[in-house]
């Protein structure tokens, strides 16, 4: 609109030569259908900033890795293990690089710290696939699709819940609403999928399975009603239980001395037994704009929750004495902490988290700030041993010094391509596995100690 209304002032009220106004006039008009014809709006960052791209240009992830047209699943041999380390390295070193499909999904180690394969889910075209890759290589081993697709402009395309890998098998919540098991060691074979009471919502399903004893524990996207928090046979897939609570992220704790699965949504949170799904307790408020609820159990009964605009609350949740059940209660809130999308860690009484894009610290037991740092979007964070390493927008990794005296980065640098930074890196000292649009790396880190 802006550009139509410069060439109406060139050629109604500009005063020029009716030549210069014409021809003005004509330039400006042919320059805004150039562009308009020869752009598309490929999305959206997370504070809504278009992303555009020519008209044509290959979308990145939209393809199958190495331009092949056929989904498949079958076993690929593999190496062990990881690279080799580097001696005496100063600078992170890239390992590999793999062209993946599109989704935001996390790596998952199968093997623990003889890990050799890490699993991840892709949207290959119409297919939302899962995909195992080597370790040590970057290589494919295997893939299994099925056919769905979720996306929308603001969230974006493909699956962006991180598979959970147990007892050799794989369970991946996908982005409109199937969960499915598969058989890691088999080629990816599928053992049972069902599809979950969630309708597909605008920025899709994000939190990852939750295991507990023989169930697998799921919940609808956060801010939906009426949608059942359900629990299946881990090995059958047969259902369980469900009961009604809202979506939000679900995490298994121990609070107050009872083993419950938390349920962290943008409205409120709940706690519920994990054999029944009864609801043992039940705090609301005003619902927010978070896309994935922040969530960190402090110490005994307090627990933090979080996202957006509303910024985070710390509640205490205690056993009511004679009523079988437990309350909750508002310890302190503070609006100068705002996640969207990344979680909240504590360290030593302190806590870090993205306050709407910025690093800032603040004291765990009265919410009060202690310092802002950098800026890196609406990223992701976790905890890497005594430091903390963020993912921003733009595909950068920092590693951060857990000091609540001064904020202090110690390493930043492009670690993949992309305006959507939102896939949370995997942390394995001294590597980092992370994925950008369309692409996945494994960066080597140098010791962080001698930073």
């Amino acid at each position: 609109m802006g550009g139509i209304g410069l060439v109406l002032w060139l050629l109604l009220a500009s005063g020029l030569a009716t030549g210069l106004r014409l021809a003005g006039g004509g330039g400006l008009l042919g320059t805004i259908a150039v562009f308009a014809l020869g752009v598309e709006l490929r999305g959206m960052t997370m504070d809504g900033v278009p992303l555009i791209a020519w008209r044509g240009t290959p979308e990145a992830g939209a393809q199958l890795p190495g331009g092949r047209l056929d989904i498949w699943s079958g076993q690929r041999s593999r190496s062990s293990r990881w690279p080799e380390q580097s001696a005496d390295l100063q600078q992170p070193r890239r390992h590999w690089r793999q062209e993946v499909g599109a989704g935001f999904a996390g790596f998952a180690l199968a093997g623990g710290e003889a890990a050799t394969v890490a699993i991840t889910q892709e949207q290959r075209r119409s297919y939302e696939c899962i995909v195992a890759y080597d370790l040590r290589t970057g290589s494919e081993i295997w893939v299994y699709a099925d056919s769905a697709r979720f996306a929308t402009l603001r969230a974006g395309v493909g699956p962006r819940s991180t598979p959970v890998v147990d007892g050799g098998l794989v369970y991946a919540l996908g982005a409109s609403g199937w969960l499915r098991c598969l058989a890691g060691g088999d080629g990816g074979r599928l053992v049972w999928r069902r599809r979950i009471g969630a309708r597909a919502a605008t920025w899709g399903l994000w939190a990852s399975p939750v295991i507990v004893d023989d169930l697998v524990i799921v919940a609808g996207a956060p801010g939906q009603q009426g949608v059942p928090l359900s629990a299946f046979d881990r090995r059958s897939g047969e259902p369980r239980w469900q009961v009604e609570a809202g979506g939000g992220v679900p995490i298994l704790a121990t609070v107050a001395g009872v083993r419950q699965l938390i349920l962290s949504g943008v409205d409120g949170a709940s706690g519920h037994l994990t054999p029944t799904g009864m609801t043992l307790w039940r705090t609301s408020w005003p619902e927010s704009d978070g896309v994935l609820p922040a969530f960190e159990h402090l110490q005994d009964g307090s627990l933090l929750f979080g996202g957006g605009r509303g910024g985070v609350r710390v509640i205490d949740v205690q056993a009511h004495v004679g009523a079988g059940g437990m309350i909750a209660a508002l310890l302190w809130r503070a609006l100068h902490l705002r996640p969207t999308l990344s979680a909240v860690v504590q360290v030593d009484g302190f806590l870090y988290g993205l306050d709407d894009g910025r690093l800032v610290c603040l004291d765990a037991t009265t919410g009060f700030r202690r310092w802002q740092g950098a800026r890196y979007g609406h990223g992701r964070l976790r905890r890497a041993g005594r430091h903390l390493l963020v993912q921003s927008e733009d595909g950068d990794i920092a590693v951060v010094a857990c000091d609540s005296a001064q904020f202090r980065q110690l390493l930043r640098f492009q670690a993949v391509d992309t305006r959507r930074g939102w896939a949370l890196p995997t942390v394995h000292l001294p590597w980092v596995l992370t994925r950008g649009t369309g692409e996945a790396a494994l960066w080597e880190l140098p010791e962080l100690d001698d930073l």
